[in-house]
């Protein structure tokens, strides 16, 4: 039996399209997810991110925003500790600069104050954490939904012609 000149384009086409989405599958690059490496620094297509970097990302999809503002919440604390801490820090050597009594109880506050931020930035990396996990399952959700395949009208010099991208 013998195949017409179209059955033979049509079957070589599908050949094509099965090959070409079996190397498209073998090629996938997950670039797009988050991921922590061994140094605990957040990558995302071979670039390193910072916890800044990461909030701006993870704000941009629903399931990660949640964590990704407490973590932002979280920074702010943090910052504002930092600040006070180091300003209670310093107030005995400012006394003993202009030869006041000094009152070392400042100090000690100071250094309580900015011990707290070790737990605050442990919380920050763990939802940043979750956030990572929910922003990676909504992304690949999302790869999964797109289309693969575009048939579109293109223009050459010929003329107009169909063009399948895969």
């Amino acid at each position: 039996m013998q195949l017409k000149t179209g059955k033979k384009l049509t079957f070589l086409v599908l050949i094509l399209l099965v090959l070409a989405k079996i190397t498209y599958c073998q090629n996938t690059n997950k670039g797009y997810l988050i991921t922590i490496d061994s140094t605990k620094q957040f990558i995302q297509y071979n670039i390193p991110l910072s916890k800044g970097e990461v909030i701006d990302k993870l704000e941009k999809k629903k399931l990660s925003a949640n964590y990704a503002y407490e973590a932002k919440n979280l920074k702010a604390g943090m910052l504002l500790i930092t600040a006070a801490s180091g300003y209670l820090f310093i107030i005995p050597f400012g006394q003993w600069a202009f030869n006041k009594e000094i009152n070392w109880g400042w100090s000690l506050l100071g250094i309580g104050l900015f011990s707290i931020n070790i737990p605050l930035n442990r919380l920050v990396n763990k939802k940043l954490k979750q956030g990572i996990k929910a922003y990676n399952k909504q992304s690949e959700f999302e790869e999964k939904r797109r289309s693969k395949y575009r048939l579109s009208l293109k223009t050459s010099g010929n003329g107009i012609g169909l063009a399948l991208n895969f």
